[in-house]
């Protein structure tokens, strides 16, 4: 599912709280450069993390006791826990209490995410898309602007139909001529077809 663009943290240290499904996450972009995805809650009583962007941070910190979190997840600072000094925490509460992972992956400057269990390897979900696209560059890709809508209704019938291009010609002819919607490379119309892993929500090709 789609989270972000990589662009939201460019820099390390960078965070960016998000909401995927309902769920409040946050993205991350780590010391050595990875973008990583958490649930933006923390572990010690739940309050949200990242309530706004931020740039340069050097560990995400919780605004109710201050228990801080490296850029990487793992529980750094909890100060006088149990109401003693210090501030580090036991190493078996460390190995325990860090943010919670998101399982993600970037792709097209895009970062994605999966919130259910057991995530299939983004390689073969991506397969089908970069084998269709391969003649693109989406390096040269670049964001020009982002618009937001309450709709009221199914937001998977709006993004379907915004992922249909076979109905521009003839609802939206300003668009170009009929060949535009035709796959590059073809000339002759393709039959779409619904398959069993659309259905079932994965990453598909219905155009054949």
């Amino acid at each position: 599912m789609w989270g972000g663009f990589e662009h939201y943290v460019p820099d390390a240290g960078d965070v960016h709280p998000m909401m995927v499904a309902g769920r409040p996450l946050v993205m991350v972009r780590g010391e050595d450069g990875q973008v990583r995805v958490f649930h933006n809650v923390c572990r010690h009583r739940g309050m949200r993390l990242v309530d706004a962007p931020a740039r340069g941070r050097r560990r995400v910190q919780c605004a109710y006791h201050c228990w801080s979190y490296e850029l990487d997840g793992a529980l750094a600072v909890t100060p006088y826990l149990d109401r003693g000094r210090g501030n580090t925490p036991p190493a078996d509460l460390a190995a325990e209490l860090g943010l919670l992972p998101v399982a993600s992956a970037t792709w097209a400057g895009m970062v994605l995410v999966h919130l259910g269990p057991d995530p299939e390897p983004v390689d073969d979900l991506l397969a089908p898309l970069r084998a269709r696209w391969e003649h693109l560059d989406f390096s040269r890709l670049r964001l020009a602007e982002e618009r937001g809508f309450d709709v009221e209704a199914n937001w998977k019938l709006v993004v379907e139909n915004f992922l249909d291009f076979y109905h521009l010609p003839f609802v939206h002819p300003q668009v170009g001529v009929v060949s535009a919607a035709l796959d590059p490379g073809s000339r002759r119309t393709r039959r779409a077809r619904i398959t069993r892993s659309a259905i079932q929500g994965r990453v598909w090709d219905s155009w054949r």
